[in-house]
C-alpha cells in the first residue's frame, strides 16, 4: 500500500510542478505584425522560417505583441557582445 502512495504522491506533485511552471512563462503564443512598407509574407520562398525566428527575424518597425505585451522592434545593435560584458560582471 505504501508503494501505490508513493506513486500516486510522485505523480500528484510533478503535475503540480509542471502546472505551476507552464503557468509562470505564460505561454509562448505571439504576433509579429511587420510595417506597412515591408514586403508581404506571400514574397517569401517557399520553405522559409516563420518570421520572428532567428532564421527569419522580424524587420525594424515591427510590432510583436504577446498575451500581456506589446514590444516595438525600433533598432538593433549587431555588435553588443562589449556593452553586455561591460555592463554587468554577471553576464560572463
Amino acid at each position: 500500500m505504501s508503494v501505490v502512495g508513493t506513486v500516486v504522491g510522485f505523480v500528484v506533485f510533478f503535475s503540480v510542478v509542471t502546472n505551476a511552471f507552464s503557468d509562470s512563462l505564460g505561454g509562448t503564443s505571439s504576433e509579429v505584425k511587420a510595417p506597412a512598407a515591408s514586403a508581404p509574407a506571400s514574397d517569401a520562398p517557399a520553405g522559409a522560417a516563420k518570421v520572428g525566428t532567428r532564421e527569419n527575424p522580424a524587420p525594424l518597425g515591427s510590432a510583436i505583441t504577446g498575451k500581456d505585451f506589446t514590444v516595438k522592434i525600433n533598432s538593433v545593435n549587431l555588435n553588443a557582445t562589449d556593452a553586455v560584458l561591460g555592463a554587468k560582471q554577471f553576464y560572463v
